[in-house]
């Protein structure tokens, strides 16, 4: 089976590069627009920026059969307009193409953020109700894909990570940070108050998910990709100090909480053990097959 996915050189799709490696019986294309980091993951790639729209690149990629789609700038702002008014007509159009050329499944990357400012554990059947221009356009992307779609023999999935940390993550992000205060030797460590409750999945874990729950056959339709286990940001700072062995003290308090995402949520995962479930028995399948030939 051939694979092709798109932000490859990012934080998640250097990891669901090599989440697929792990897998039996499946061919990598991977695309991106930093070549370097391209050339470090050890597969084929076609270094492009599919918002400049190049053309023919359903036989460039080597007519693959599954699409998992990750590419997606300007993560630095969520209140962007950009998301909406060029991000959202770039992938779709993207994603189209593809699968008017032939391409059998695709997957979606969409985001917590499409759940708004709802509380509490939230599963697949909560509306959603974007807040931020990110998560107006992955939900505006997934409704518009949805109708498209329809009549075509094409698979959608759209997967919704949650929370994630691990190595590769963009300097900007909140352990990263940490992690430079920790190797910096400082006494302190200024962030929120630290109460908020979010949903994190270290992102190899991550990328496990989205791999499999890609490549099994039975869920399709919408997947929280994510713990299902809410922890404080409180609990998860002082966790990684302690793992690191540090003596760092944080400064609670010191930052406002985030406008854009409510003080507590996290995700339902229900879904999401079926997909795996369902990879899991596929594996076993095609494992019985490959000995008996």
């Amino acid at each position: 089976m051939r694979v092709l996915v798109t932000g490859a050189s990012g934080f998640i799709g250097g990891h669901v590069v090599r989440a697929l490696q792990q897998l039996p019986d499946i061919e990598i294309i991977a695309t991106g627009r930093n070549i370097e980091r391209l050339k470090a993951l050890d597969v084929p790639f076609l270094a492009v920026d599919l918002h400049d729209s190049p053309g023919d690149l359903y036989a460039r990629f080597g007519a693959p059969e599954v699409l998992i789609h990750l590419a997606w700038p300007d993560l630095s702002s969520y209140r962007d307009p950009i998301h909406i008014e060029q991000h959202l007509w770039d992938s779709y159009r993207f994603i189209v193409d593809m699968a008017d050329a032939g391409i059998q499944r695709i997957a979606g990357i969409g985001t917590c953020y499409e759940y708004g400012q709802q509380e509490g554990c939230l599963s697949e059947d909560c509306p959603t109700a974007p807040v931020t221009a990110y998560g107006v356009a992955k939900d505006c992307l997934r409704r518009m894909l949805e109708y498209r779609l329809a009549a075509q023999c094409t698979e959608l999935r759209w997967l919704r990570p949650f929370y994630t940390h691990g190595v590769g993550q963009q300097s900007r992000a909140l352990i990263p940070q940490l992690d430079r205060a920790i190797d910096a030797g400082e006494a302190t460590f200024p962030m929120s108050g630290g109460e908020q409750v979010r949903d994190y999945l270290e992102v190899s874990e991550l990328a496990q998910a989205i791999a499999k729950a890609t490549l099994q056959s039975e869920v399709s339709g919408t997947i929280n990709v994510c713990s299902g286990k809410p922890i404080t940001v409180r609990a998860l700072v002082e966790q990684h100090i302690a793992s690191r062995g540090s003596s760092i003290e944080p400064e609670f308090g010191q930052f406002p909480y985030p406008s854009h995402a409510p003080m507590e949520f996290w995700g339902d995962t229900a879904r999401l053990t079926q997909a795996l479930s369902a990879f899991e028995r596929l594996s076993h399948q095609r494992s019985d097959i490959r000995q008996e030939a």
